[in-house]
């Protein structure tokens, strides 16, 4: 089957349910854009967020919208969102594996 490719449409993948009984922990639940094109963008938070209060919780953390290109660059560490083979060397989450 050939590759479908639909103008001006995203798709949304969730992430991190293991198993039907799993009940993933806040960290372990994650949602990626998918562009019609078929590459990933997200939304993401960078730096330490405010004084006292977890980065994990996003809180006052500057926001940063990242591209196919920022994923590939490995400047944002992420570059087994675009590269299937390293997701699955190291167990990584992928949204292509």
């Amino acid at each position: 089957m050939g590759k479908i490719i639909v103008d001006n449409e995203i798709g949304l993948i969730v992430r991190g349910k293991r198993l039907p009984a799993h009940v993933p922990d806040l960290l372990e639940q994650h949602a990626d854009c998918v562009l019609s094109d078929g590459s990933p963008v997200g939304f993401y938070g960078t730096g330490a967020g405010y004084l006292g209060v977890s980065a994990s919780t996003g809180m006052g953390m500057d926001g940063v919208v990242m591209t196919y290109d920022d994923f590939a660059s490995g400047i944002y560490g992420r570059i087994h969102y675009v590269d299937a083979v390293v997701a699955k060397k190291y167990n990584l989450a992928s949204p292509y594996c």
